[in-house]
């Protein structure tokens, strides 16, 4: 990718990615920009190269954290001015200073950023993410995230005070808390299953 020509490309309407999260994640080496796998840079390229409507990137909760705060906002303000390059004699905290001091003219995207857990919108999984999105100033657009859908909440209301969890899944509350006082015994579990 770090050779790509993005010029080549022409008439996107939105680019959608993951720059990879091992430089952020809570399981890597925390090294943030200082990780030869931080792709953020190459995808700010992409949106100065391409100009697209809107842009959407997620990545893990990592990045939030309190240590990674200003190259978080540098990622969010470069997003939000891609043509106001960096100079190649300068390093990005230089930059973010001078970002947040300027006005910067050109290419200008609305962006905001939240942190979204799948489970909350129906998908069977806690997955917490960071996704960033961006729209062209230039297109007068407002964007909102979402509003959830699911939550544990609700969830335990329909499995424990109404039952309709149950009624629409078609399963026997009873079947299920066998299930999980037998997790250990798989041999118990299975014999169950077998006689139904």
């Amino acid at each position: 990718m770090r050779n790509f020509d993005f010029s080549s490309l022409e008439g996107i309407d939105v680019v959608a990615g993951g720059p990879p999260c091992q430089p952020f994640s809570t399981g890597g080496k925390h090294k943030a920009n200082d990780d030869g796998r931080d792709m953020f840079p190459l995808a700010i390229s992409a949106i100065k190269e391409l100009q697209p409507k809107a842009f959407i990137f997620e990545n893990v909760k990592g990045l939030l954290r309190g240590s990674f705060s200003d190259y978080f906002d540098y990622i969010l303000l470069r997003l939000r001015f891609p043509d106001k390059v960096k100079n190649p004699t300068e390093d990005w905290q230089d930059h973010l200073s001078e970002l947040k001091q300027s006005c910067p003219r050109g290419l200008c995207y609305d962006v905001s950023f939240k942190l979204l857990n799948a489970a909350n919108y129906g998908v069977p999984q806690a997955r917490e993410r960071v996704f960033i999105v961006g729209v062209r100033s230039d297109l007068n657009v407002k964007w909102s995230f979402p509003e959830e859908t699911h939550s544990k909440q609700v969830l335990l209301y329909e499995q424990q005070q109404n039952g309709s969890y149950w009624e629409k899944h078609g399963i026997s509350p009873k079947k299920v808390q066998l299930e999980q006082c037998c997790g250990e015994n798989r041999q118990i579990q299975k014999s169950f299953f077998q006689n139904r």
